[in-house]
């Protein structure tokens, strides 16, 4: 994959984890937010985050949800200092789409939405940092 590939799959994850945090904002600014759904896409943001690293230093991408591991990957980058604590934004892959659990309330959910703000924007510096342009 020659480098320009590269670099625009990473800017895939990256709109990809922009479009999951904005549908997350979007819920939890409506009349009558959905903690599950707005938790749901506030992990979803951060983990096409963290993947979008991988991608970027060229590691397979693993079919995980959990953060926690993801972030491990970045250390001496940015995101791995803000990236820390992420289990309860884990839960949200899991509780979040099925029934059964009830997901935490929606002030936990808007929680994880500005946790997820925080990373994805972290990611992005670093990515710029690292040499990655257009983001």
């Amino acid at each position: 994959m020659s480098q320009s590939d590269l670099h625009d799959e990473v800017r895939q994850w990256l709109r990809y984890a922009t479009e999951d945090l904005e549908a997350a904002r979007l819920q939890a600014e409506g009349a009558d937010p959905v903690a599950r759904i707005v938790g749901f896409h506030a992990q979803q943001a951060v983990e096409k985050a963290l993947k979008a690293i991988l991608v970027f230093l060229c590691q397979k991408v693993p079919r995980t949800h959990d953060r926690e591991a993801l972030a491990a990957v970045t250390a001496g980058w940015d995101v791995h200092r803000v990236a820390v604590g992420l289990a309860d934004i884990t839960d949200w892959a899991t509780v979040a789409r099925y029934p059964g659990e009830e997901p935490a309330p929606v002030a936990k959910a808007v929680e994880s939405l500005g946790t997820a703000s925080t990373v994805l924007a972290t990611v992005k510096d670093d990515l710029r940092n690292h040499g990655l342009a257009g983001i």
